[in-house]
């Protein structure tokens, strides 16, 4: 990937998953009810995340967008579309955080 999206991934033995996930912005304590409405509606059935999870780290205001894949994978060969269209989802998030806060 051209590295517009950092991702982690990171196993969690205890639950079989690997848990995928990217920064896409911050918010300060105060962020707008408007921006707040866009994450939690994103988030409705993931309609607007593709099956991914966004959520608030409370103590430094970063803004998360997470997704995990049970393992081991019923079709190991999904690995790389899985990955392309969560860096997608995350480009796309990053856009639209800075969109929301009035930054460029």
């Amino acid at each position: 990937f051209d590295g517009a999206a950092i991702v982690t991934l990171q196993y969690n033995d205890a639950a079989d998953l690997l848990l995928v996930h990217s920064c896409v912005g911050t918010v300060k304590p105060d962020v707008t009810s408007a921006v707040l409405m866009e994450l939690l509606s994103a988030n409705c059935y993931w309609q607007g995340t593709q099956g991914a999870t966004l959520g608030i780290e409370k103590e430094g205001g970063l803004v998360i967008l997470a997704y995990s894949i049970p393992m081991p994978m019923a079709q190991p060969n999904q690995f790389q579309d899985i990955i392309a269209t969560f860096v997608e989802v995350a480009r796309e998030w990053t856009l639209k955080i800075r969109e929301l806060k009035g930054e460029k």
